[in-house]
């Protein structure tokens, strides 16, 4: 989110530049200080004119009425690039592991993908099984129905082994460009 609302590269890497955009970050489970806190952590404040933040304690985006109001809100405010932080704290009831409730859900946003939106989805992967091994993750982690990863363009996956402060991210799916070889972040 910073690097798109400042223009700069990803990771500060010249492999992965940016174009400079208007970006919402929907959040809905971390309380508001700690959002404040990583958000100077983070350098927020270099793209503060072009983040928006929403988070409300009823926030349900498995309403339309409530994706109708963020889509005006996103029309009005020129926004490009929409995070959901996470998908579970906004979904509102969706049973995520059926197929048809989920494949309904991600049709909601496709007059926002239409109009060249990109929406980034967080979510939560269950544990590796112990025969899967622990090393490189797999898209059948994903929690629910593999509906989720069928409904979307794009599948990153970030992994940080316990007490380590490296990050592994891993393009498991990519429709878009050939996908990127994994690379640690630190």
């Amino acid at each position: 989110a910073v690097a798109l609302g400042s223009g700069t590269p990803f990771i500060n890497h010249d492999k992965f530049p940016t174009v400079q955009c208007n970006v919402l970050y929907i959040e809905q489970e971390t309380p508001r200080h700690e959002i404040q806190r990583r958000g100077r952590q983070l350098g927020f404040n270099k793209a503060s004119d072009k983040i928006w933040f929403l988070g409300c304690d009823e926030l349900s985006l498995n309403d339309p009425i409530y994706v109708q109001q963020i889509h005006q809100f996103i029309e009005a405010h020129q926004i490009t690039v929409i995070f959901i932080d996470t998908l579970r704290s906004v979904a509102g009831g969706l049973h995520e592991e059926k197929a048809e409730e989920v494949r309904m859900f991600f049709q909601r946003f496709k007059a926002w993908k239409d109009q060249g939106k990109t929406i980034i989805f967080l979510d939560h992967c269950r544990k590796p099984q112990k025969f899967e091994g622990a090393g490189t993750p797999k898209k059948e982690q994903v929690l629910g129905s593999q509906d989720k990863v069928a409904s979307v363009e794009v599948l990153i996956m970030l992994k940080s082994p316990q007490g380590s402060e490296d990050i592994a991210f891993h393009v498991i799916k990519c429709k878009t460009a050939s996908e990127h070889p994994p690379f640690r972040i630190t």
